[in-house]
C-alpha cells in the first residue's frame, strides 16, 4: 500500500502542478497524508481545499479530525465557531478538553 501512496502523492503533485485550483487534487493530498499521520499536512491541504471550496462540509471535518489527533482541542472548537460550522469532533473536542480541566484541578 505504501508504493502505491508514493504513486499517487507524485501524481497528485504533478495534477496541482499543472492546475493548482483543482481542490479535489489537495483534498486527496490531504487524505494521503492524514493516513501518513502527516497531521501538520493534511491541515494544510485541506484548508487549500477549503480556499478553493469553502462549501465542502467533508473538508471542514477532516481538518478537525485531524486537529484532534494532534490534541488541539481549543482549536477545533475556534475554528468552527468562526466559520459556523459544526460537527461532532467538537463535541469530542469540548469533552477531551473537560476532562484535560478537571484532571488539572486534581
Amino acid at each position: 500500500m505504501q508504493g502505491n501512496e508514493c504513486l499517487a502523492m507524485l501524481d497528485l503533485n504533478a495534477a496541482i502542478e499543472i492546475d493548482p485550483c483543482e481542490p479535489d487534487c489537495y483534498y486527496d493530498r490531504a487524505m494521503i497524508n492524514l493516513h501518513r499521520d502527516s497531521l501538520h499536512r493534511a491541515i494544510r491541504d485541506f484548508t487549500l481545499t477549503l480556499n478553493l471550496d469553502s462549501l465542502d462540509l467533508d473538508d471542514y471535518f477532516n481538518r478537525a479530525m485531524a486537529h484532534l489527533f494532534q490534541e488541539n482541542y481549543s482549536l477545533v472548537i475556534e475554528i468552527e465557531l468562526m466559520q459556523g460550522t459544526y460537527s461532532d469532533w467538537r463535541s469530542v473536542a469540548y469533552s477531551e478538553l473537560g476532562v484535560i480541566l478537571n484532571n488539572q484541578l486534581k
